[in-house]
């Protein structure tokens, strides 16, 4: 037995006809019995298994299965208690909703397809897919911004990421990248480490962050106590690596020279006890297979009134994790200044 339309059951009842069974079973069940949910339409027609609403009309009904609304003033969804679940307007032309508003918490659990504008003041949860080719406007109120939160897989748990403007704020548009990737956040790509003093001991090592590419570091004011060539060692999680560099530097003092070294990344030739150090040197990882780093730099002595320009190279046996400043032969000890190390992922 299956529900019919008006049309079909009349023909069941034309004049001579006898109905069979089935067509009484298909009379009753095209017809709502007193215990199915009841709807309230002030205003409204119905054809063909449609609803059309002429004034603002009231459901009382959580659900409508099977039935099409066609609106030309609005519709109204309200629960069993008579609160406020959904309301639907229309913008004028009929069978259309131009607008949905819902101010109750709403469950989908279907594909959803919007056209118009879907404006949300309360929460939804959709349990499949929504397509919307019009706008999604995530509203906010008095107190807050309208947010986004977007969960993580159930069987991992429930965290989400949540996405929210500021309080206040002009409009921006944020355009997305056209080509497949990982959205970074700006503590993912540089980061900047904290100054370290140079005022004291024969090395200062700083550690480095995992999966860096490159990273600078930047000289004040450094000094030692006595005659020594100043040099930048890099290190692996086992072990800092004092053999294989391809290291030179020259210098521009009252001569012009050049000086290699093989047991770190020279930065100077031999400065004096009252030499200050400014500049930066930077590493640059070449072959991430290979665990190769270069080297280049500048810095400038400002008592001693040399210029230094160093570059290098050095293959790792691991993963760079750590770099180390100090002095050939280290026994010369820093007396001042100061450096910091800004490297990038």
């Amino acid at each position: 037995m299956t529900a019919q339309t008006k049309t079909t059951v009349k023909t069941y009842f034309e004049t001579g006809d006898r109905p069979t069974q089935g067509q009484f079973g298909d009379l009753i069940d095209s017809y709502q019995d007193a215990n199915s949910t009841l709807l309230t339409l002030a205003s409204a027609t119905v054809n063909n298994g449609g609803i059309a609403l002429l004034a603002t009309t009231s459901i009382n009904a959580v659900g409508i299965n099977g039935i099409i609304p066609t609106v030309s003033a609005g519709l109204v969804i309200r629960n069993s208690t008579s609160a406020l679940v959904a309301t639907f307007g229309n913008n004028g032309t009929s069978s259309n909703f131009a607008s949905v508003v819902v101010s109750a918490n709403a469950t989908i659990g279907g594909n959803t397809s919007i056209a118009g504008t879907l404006a949300v003041t309360g929460a939804v949860s959709a349990a499949s897919t929504g397509s919307f080719t019009g706008t999604l406007n995530i509203l906010g109120n008095s107190t807050a911004a309208g947010v986004l939160k977007m969960y993580e897989d159930t069987d991992n748990g429930t965290n989400c990421i949540t996405i929210t403007p500021a309080q206040t704020l002009s409009d921006y548009t944020v355009n997305w990248p056209s080509a497949a990737g990982t959205i970074a956040l700006t503590s993912d790509i540089s980061e900047i480490s904290a100054t370290t003093a140079t005022t004291s001991g024969t090395t200062v090592d700083i550690a480095l962050s995992a999966n860096i590419k490159q990273f600078t570091v930047n000289f004040e004011a450094v000094s030692v106590n006595g005659t020594a060539e100043i040099m930048i060692q890099l290190g692996t999680a086992s072990a800092f690596e004092t053999s294989g560099y391809n290291a030179i530097v020259s210098f521009i003092t009252t001569a012009v020279g050049t000086a290699t070294e093989g047991t770190g990344q020279t930065i100077t030739s031999s400065i004096g006890a009252t030499g200050n150090l400014y500049g930066s040197v930077t590493f640059t990882l070449e072959n991430s297979s290979t665990n190769t780093w270069t080297a280049s730099g500048s810095l400038g002595d400002t008592v001693l009134g040399a210029t230094f320009v160093a570059a290098g190279g050095k293959s790792l046996s691991d993963v760079l994790t750590r770099m180390r400043l100090t002095t050939v032969g280290g026994t010369a000890a820093f007396d001042n200044g100061s450096i910091n190390v800004v490297s990038f992922k």
